[in-house]
């Protein structure tokens, strides 16, 4: 898929798929060392990576290896969602200059 339409189905689609599989491996993992259900693990890490201003869940890490586990799978997931909006942004500047380009070597 190439052009607005690629960029649409890449930032409405792939990016949020992105962002469901990391908080659904790494939500669990997080409520393990927090005490609390899948669920609320997942629901922290969806809130705490877009920076939601109303947080989908009121919980906080209570522990310092929960807080610590807590900055690393945000940090990780925030990586993963900019490196995919990089790739976006990486495919639209492609395709400005591939239109811009003659067709051969010689106009």
């Amino acid at each position: 898929i190439r052009g607005s339409l690629g960029a649409t189905v890449l930032m409405l689609l792939i990016v949020p798929i992105c962002l469901c599989i990391v908080a659904a491996v790494l939500g669990p993992l997080l409520a393990v060392v927090e005490g609390w259900t899948v669920v609320q693990g997942i629901e922290f890490l969806v809130s705490t990576m877009l920076g939601l201003p109303a947080p989908l869940t009121d919980l906080v890490p209570d522990t310092t290896v929960g807080d610590v586990f807590a900055f690393i799978f945000c940090a990780w997931g925030m990586l993963i969602i900019t490196t995919a909006m990089g790739v976006l942004a990486c495919m639209a500047l492609i395709n400005g200059i591939q239109k811009t380009m003659p067709k051969s070597v010689f106009g």
